[in-house]
């Protein structure tokens, strides 16, 4: 059965599949954004997560008001763990300098999977699209990963408004 799942599964699937895993392997390494980029992979992580629910389910309330209550959740874990550490910020140039770190990687991932996973489960019993309890689980999970994304963004951009820093000092 599963290999019937992966041969099934379009090839575009794949290429979204090595294009995350990239993209999650630049998050690893240091780098300096602007908040422009700081937004755009958590704000594309909640459009897809959003898309995925309602091409999925259709316009659920239970679906949406699940996701929705997953996302206030992770925001609200993210302001306690204070996610991501160390960001810098140079107000003289908008620049932020993130660490790098896996965990963007791990949650892109997570998110994929999840989406494969109902795509799969939805595929093989159709009846499930119109289960509350289903549907109230894929929009939990859709919402926690995607809200801990762009909770990530917003501890962030915090940083600009918590500590500016001024232009570095030139190098001799």
């Amino acid at each position: 059965m599963i290999v019937q799942i992966l041969q099934r599964t379009p090839i575009w699937v794949w290429v979204l599949f090595v294009a995350l895993l990239y993209l999650g392997y630049l998050q690893s390494k240091t780098r300096s954004v602007s908040k422009q980029r700081l937004f755009a992979l958590p704000l594309a992580m909640v459009g897809l997560s959003l898309y995925s629910l309602f091409t999925t389910f259709g316009a659920t309330g239970i679906g949406f008001v699940a996701w929705l209550a997953a996302g206030v959740l992770a925001f609200l874990l993210n302001r306690g763990l204070k996610h991501p550490e160390g960001v810098r910020y140079i107000s003289a140039t908008g620049v932020f300098t993130l660490r790098g770190s896996w965990v963007p990687l791990a949650l892109m991932m997570t998110i994929f999977l999840t989406r494969y996973t109902v795509a799969v489960i939805t595929a093989i019993d159709a009846s499930l699209r119109a289960a509350n309890t289903f549907v109230g689980c894929a929009g939990l999970a859709y919402g926690f990963l995607s809200g801990l994304f762009l909770a990530r963004a917003l501890h962030a951009a915090r940083a600009a408004k918590a500590a500016p820093l001024m232009a570095p000092e030139p190098s001799a």
